[in-house]
């Protein structure tokens, strides 16, 4: 990831090896100064 951006990927299966979910999430992280 970069400029504060990042990406997650994720697979879920069962015992048997079946995929039974997937997700994706991005997220942002913003910093501001402590004195303005």
């Amino acid at each position: 990831a970069s400029g504060g951006r990042g990406l997650v990927r994720g697979r879920f299966f069962n015992r048997a090896g079946t995929l039974v979910a997937s997700t994706i999430q991005e997220g942002v992280i913003r910093s501001y100064p402590t004195s303005r």
